[in-house]
């Protein structure tokens, strides 16, 4: 009997040879009847080949969902996130790595500086008619293409990283649906372009049920409890996760002699599974944007039982979503009762095992992606097919790909690509307020990315005399003359002293004069997100740790809860007069 890989290759040999429709559709049944025995362990390179199969041969197949995929499978497709869905739709995956002298249909590769979606359109394959363009994770670092507006078909982006604030509102904007990663989070991205659907994990991630393949018997499980996450400073777990860490060191230290504890962390993920493949109850703290995270979702496909405790915040209304229901598919737990709970489990492992089984099988059939891939088809139905692409909002799109990198504050150099992206877009501006307050917002950026020069070009398409009068030695100067347009707007205030903040130029009484002048009690009705306002990435006293914090509690945790642009305004306020008064 042939192995799997010797039956592609008869299939693939056997579609060179083919001549006719009735030949195509006969081997495509062919290559269904190979996936459809194996379901559940098909290999996902014979997913892959599969999907390259139907591409190659769109005219004359059967039709199913085309799926046009964006930056998270930028490096690799398929990846953990994308291969189930291989499964269900036609799928192009976009790619901005220099092309390949021979690429794979599969892969579609795009100038991110040039190439916008009219010129992507002509690179897809022949016949191959997505149904929406989707990215995961959307907010942390990803470069979407130009021309999302153009689209004649919807585009869907899952938020996962939701503490990101800046970069999760500008998403908002630039996609036609979000998924927020819980319903925690719809109202916070409402108020934009963008509609909001609610679907479990927000289709950042599913099942992960293919990761475990076979569950070790519960009896066999050597380990009784294991913790698989270290102490953390992120300001997301509000320091719940180092207090679950020392309540569980001390419940290793009293029941040592009856219950095997192991705490490990950065693991492999060869001996990550091991461990949970090995444990019966296993522990998760979910951080702020949750209600789950991927071990949510790992522990319970390992078998063992997932014990969950979430941080919350009275701002946040918390939900689990019904995704996974409390004492049915997981348990939750907080400091004062997790070792009673823990003990309760552990003297009742028939109990334990039952819900650690109905967990996994939860999962499998109500999660899976291709599950959730066909409950998002079903939610678009009106949509699909109705879209007219927008050839005007093509400038909106540019000016929001070049915002959302230069809004990854954690990333420099995707800060400066951003700027430089920015540069001609700004160009377009007709409002000459908001074209120098924008440019001030990424004044050092835009510097760095382009250089002097650039910059004073963009200038002189306002101002041939302000342009020749900037000192490029002299950034102080240079801002100082862009406030100068208009000195009573407060757009250009709030970016004048963020840069003051973030570069030192004034001492603190200066600045906290100026704070007190400009930003206290001012409610500015005129806040969009056609403007950029620059966060300040430091503290006057340049302590990082206190940054992390303040950054956290006084701007990400209030633009999470911001219902509205006027809520928005305040978050980028408030900050920067709390980061002033520290």
């Amino acid at each position: 009997m042939e192995s799997e890989d010797q039956m592609v290759t008869l299939l693939e040999q056997e579609e060179k040879n083919a001549r006719s429709k009735a030949h195509f559709l006969e081997i495509e049944k062919k290559w269904e009847s190979l996936i459809q025995c194996n379901e559940e362990e098909i290999s996902f390179e014979t997913l892959k080949r599969y999907n390259r199969f139907r591409l190659r041969n769109q005219l004359v197949l059967r039709k199913r969902p085309g799926l046009l995929l964006g930056f998270i499978n930028d490096h690799r497709f398929p990846n953990f996130q994308t291969r189930e869905l291989l499964k269900v739709a036609d799928i192009v995956s976009l790619t901005s790595l220099k092309e390949e002298d021979e690429p794979e249909i599969d892969r579609v590769h795009y100038l991110p500086a040039s190439d916008d979606f009219s010129k992507i359109r002509k690179k897809l394959p022949k016949g191959f008619r997505p149904k929406l363009f989707f990215d995961m994770q959307a907010a942390h670092g990803h470069m979407q293409p130009v021309g999302l507006s153009q689209m004649p078909f919807p585009t869907v982006a899952g938020i996962c990283h939701h503490q990101h604030g800046p970069a999760a509102k500008t998403i908002c904007e630039m996609f036609d649906i979000v998924l927020p990663v819980g319903a925690v989070f719809s109202p916070a991205c409402n108020y934009q372009k963008a509609n909001v659907l609610n679907l479990p994990f927000g289709f950042n991630w599913a099942s992960f049920h293919r990761s475990f393949q076979k569950s070790k018997d519960w009896n066999a499980r050597e380990i009784d409890l294991s913790v698989t996450f270290g102490p953390t400073n992120s300001p997301a777990y509000h320091g719940l996760r180092n207090e679950v860490i020392q309540v569980i060191e001390n419940f290793q230290r009293k029941w040592s002699s009856k219950y095997l504890v192991k705490i490990s962390s950065n693991l492999s993920k060869k001996d990550y599974r091991k461990l949970l493949e090995n444990s019966k109850i296993s522990l998760n703290v979910v951080a702020i944007n949750g209600p789950y995270n991927y071990r949510s979702c790992e522990i319970i496909n390992s078998g063992a039982l997932l014990f969950q405790a979430n941080v919350t915040d009275p701002g946040l209304k918390f939900s689990l979503d019904d995704v996974l229901r409390d004492e049915k598919e997981f348990i939750s737990y907080n400091l004062d009762n997790l070792e009673e709970r823990l003990l309760h489990f552990l003297e009742h492992p028939e109990l334990a095992s039952s819900i650690a089984q109905d967990a996994q099988k939860r999962l499998k059939t109500k999660y899976s992606y291709d599950a959730l891939f066909k409950q998002l088809l079903d939610l678009l139905k009106d949509d699909i097919g109705k879209k007219q692409g927008d050839k005007n909002s093509l400038v909106n799109d540019k000016f929001f790909v070049g915002k959302l990198l230069w809004q990854q504050h954690q990333n420099k150099e995707a800060q400066q690509i951003g700027a430089a992206f920015l540069l001609n877009i700004l160009g377009e501006e007709k409002d000459t307020i908001r074209f120098f307050s924008n440019i001030l917002a990424i004044l050092p950026e835009l510097i760095q990315a382009v250089g002097f020069e650039s910059l004073k070009s963009l200038i002189a398409k306002q101002s041939k005399n302000l342009a020749e009068s900037l000192d490029p030695q002299n950034l102080k100067q240079i801002a100082v003359q862009f406030l100068s347009i208009k000195m009573d707007h407060i757009a250009l205030w709030y970016n004048f002293i963020s840069l003051s903040i973030d570069l030192q130029w004034n001492p603190k009484e200066v600045i906290q004069q100026l704070v007190d002048q400009v930003l206290k009690n001012n409610n500015w009705e005129g806040y969009s997100q056609e403007w950029i306002l620059r966060a300040p990435s430091r503290t006057i006293s340049n302590d990082t740790k206190d940054l992390n914090q303040l950054r956290y509690d006084y701007f990400f945790l209030p633009l999470m809860k911001s219902k509205n642009y006027k809520e928005e305004w305040d978050a980028y306020r408030k900050y920067c007069i709390k980061l002033v008064g520290v």
